[in-house]
């Protein structure tokens, strides 16, 4: 029995799809959730060995390249079977699905703000609360608006539509889409004003969308560029080793362990290179150090996996994260949400690193549980898609085309899950 078809969303007809992907987006949604609670409460229990402690990148990284990952994957296909109109609509209508989610939790975030600023204090810079109630709607809706937590989903809401048209591009001048992209990036590494504002005036979005387009760029194009990940294949040994030299040094460099050699032109090394190695990480413009360390990072992860095949994937905890991974939108919300509701309970109950502990535990169960339900939602939803053109068929003599509606129904439950 082919593992995958044990997993709680099966594959859909026609649409293979790779549930090592689903499963790193599992990972990355408990990544970012675990450092956003406890860089709010202050104790790193889990933090400590996340990407974001011991290198140059962090779950914002892997849920973006990921992403481009899927885009490229579904949106191909759909440029290809039903052209520019009915794939730029879809692409519209997930942009404003983010941007309703956006709205939503930081409409959220204002209430939970501005109902215990009092009892937590230290909400007020967190979810920029010190800017009027009027401007602050005017700017909500503009995205200008962007409390702790929201800033990736400005970026989503935005950059789609960019880069669908990157990958039509692609699919008739490549070198062009990737001057284009590469353009884009290098014109916001060396020209400041290159950026969209945010309150408070004078700053820059977190993740700006000129710089970080490069990185979902790099992820579609993976997944469509067979040529490109053949070769990745055939020399996946010496590059294997190169991304993980270039792993262990940042880990050393990150941890300060050269100043364990207690050797004062150590010491003075250690300190330059934190200076040097902070400015080519920089995260709002998505600085090239970033880069080579999420995509060494991601290489020797995804070398590691076992193929679809392998009974690894029927594991419960495996296929718990898979879940997750499908629901990475719903779930990222929540963590926003949950993150921020940690600093108010940390006072009620007392902030310490069991604190921390108990609120990632808590946070993580409630996670899983949303990941569940949605998931046998949408198992739900296709069952009685099948069943609805089953009985119609039933009635019809010609049975080929409710076959065919059948497959693009599960492709739709599929792609809304993934795209």
């Amino acid at each position: 029995m082919n593992p995958a078809a044990e997993l709680p969303d099966s594959i859909p007809i026609g649409t293979p799809r790779d549930i090592r992907l689903d499963m790193l987006r599992g990972i990355a949604v408990f990544v970012v959730l675990f450092d956003h609670i406890e860089d709010l409460l202050g104790f790193w229990l889990v933090r400590y060995w996340t990407p974001i402690s011991c290198g140059y990148s962090d779950g914002s990284d892997a849920f973006v390249f990921l992403s481009g990952i899927v885009f490229g994957r579904v949106y191909s296909k759909r440029l290809e079977r039903e052209g520019w109109n009915p794939s730029l609509k879809k692409v519209l209508r997930r942009s404003l699905q983010i941007y309703a989610v956006y709205l939503l939790v930081t409409g959220t975030l204002i209430l939970i703000g501005l109902a215990l600023r009092t009892y937590a204090p230290e909400l007020i810079p967190i979810l920029n609360l010190e800017v009027g109630t009027a401007v602050r709607g005017f700017s909500t809706f503009a995205m200008l608006y962007q409390p702790y937590g929201t800033q990736i989903l400005c970026f989503y809401s935005i950059v789609l539509p960019l880069m669908l048209g990157l990958l039509k591009l692609y699919g008739n001048r490549p070198i062009s889409a990737i001057l284009v992209s590469f353009g884009l990036y290098c014109v916001s590494q060396g020209v400041q004003s290159v950026s969209l504002p945010r309150l408070p005036w004078g700053r820059e979005w977190y993740f700006n969308p000129f710089a970080w387009q490069f990185l979902f760029f790099i992820g579609m194009v993976i997944t469509i560029n067979h040529r490109l990940t053949s070769r990745v294949k055939h020399f996946r040994y010496r590059t294997l080793v190169v991304a993980c030299v270039f792993l262990l040094v940042s880990l050393v460099i990150k941890k300060g362990w050269l100043n364990l050699l207690h050797v004062p032109q150590a010491t003075e090394m250690q300190v330059w290179l934190d200076e040097t190695f902070e400015s080519w990480s920089y995260k709002s413009r998505l600085r090239p150090l970033r880069i080579l360390h999420f995509l060494s990072l991601f290489l020797v992860i995804y070398l590691a996996l076992p193929e679809r095949e392998s009974q690894f994937w029927t594991m419960r905890g495996i296929r718990t994260l898979v879940q997750c991974g499908q629901n990475s939108l719903e779930l990222y919300a929540l963590g926003v949400i949950l993150s921020v509701i940690a600093i108010p309970l940390s006072r009620f109950v007392g902030n310490s690193l069991g604190t921390a502990a108990g609120m990632d535990l808590g946070a993580s169960l409630l996670s899983i549980g949303l990941a569940t339900y949605l998931s046998r939602n949408k198992k739900a939803r296709s069952r009685s898609l099948q069943s609805g053109e089953i009985e119609t068929s039933s009635q019809l003599p010609e049975c080929s085309s409710v076959s065919r509606g059948t497959a693009g129904n599960q492709r739709r439950v599929y792609e809304s899950t993934l795209s």
